[in-house]
């Protein structure tokens, strides 16, 4: 409570109100980026908000325990005063440089003392396949072999471990249905290839397209899918 003297009215006289302190606070204590990969950047956002009924100031946004691997987008965005229930909004980027857990702590100094938000994050290595095919002839007659060449590349920053690349094909071709390369790892910027010659049964009817499914898998890596086809005359 403030007790205060007014004159105004050229008359003494007593005036009571009530002072509320300014509040202000973080609405995001902590900001979690998850796994991302290496050499990218990714932002997120940190809310301030004066939480009082009066005016707060924020005197700045900064790190105070940091790698170099977090920064803030616009350090400037929320400095300045802040009114009674508004809110501002800062960006924070996460860059990560290195594989594994990356933390960092925001301090936001206002002149009600300062806050702090937890920051983490982790890099990881990205992992690519590529899958290249080819088939030839296009149109080939009953009784002839087709050829398959399928090439698979790694176009990550790591060795990619159990590849396994496979053909897949109706009954129209002689022998299994399925024939599949494996390969114990492809170093990282290696390619690894496999050519398929599969016999078109003597009894295929002409016309088409046949199709040849050609896929690609390995260790944790999305698989690669492609699709060839192929008519008999």
């Amino acid at each position: 409570m403030v007790l205060s003297e007014s004159t105004d009215s050229g008359s003494p006289a007593l005036r009571l109100s009530e002072y509320t302190d300014p509040q202000a606070d973080l609405l995001t204590p902590t900001v979690r980026f998850g796994r991302q990969r290496i050499g990218r950047s990714y932002t997120a956002p940190v809310y301030v908000t004066n939480r009082g009924t009066s005016l707060s100031t924020v005197n700045g946004m900064s790190f105070t325990a940091n790698d170099g691997q977090f920064s803030l987008v616009d350090p400037g965005v929320c400095v300045g005063n802040l009114a009674a229930g508004a809110t501002c909004e800062a960006w924070v980027r996460f860059t990560p440089s290195t594989e594994g857990p990356a933390t960092a702590t925001l301090a936001v100094d206002s002149s009600e003392g300062m806050r702090e938000a937890e920051i983490t994050g982790a890099g990881q290595v990205a992992k690519s396949l590529r899958l290249g095919v080819s088939r030839s002839p296009a149109k080939v007659r009953a009784g002839r072999k087709v050829r398959i060449d399928a090439t698979v590349r790694n176009n990550g920053g790591v060795p990619v471990s159990r590849v396994r690349l496979c053909v897949s094909t109706g009954r129209w071709i002689a022998g299994p249905g399925r024939r599949c390369a494996n390969f114990e790892s492809v170093a990282a910027g290696k390619s690894v290839n496999r050519v398929f010659r599969l016999k078109v049964r003597r009894n295929t009817k002409r016309g088409g397209p046949r199709l040849v499914k050609v896929v690609a898998t390995g260790g944790d890596v999305l698989n690669r899918r492609k699709v060839m086809r192929v008519r008999v005359r």
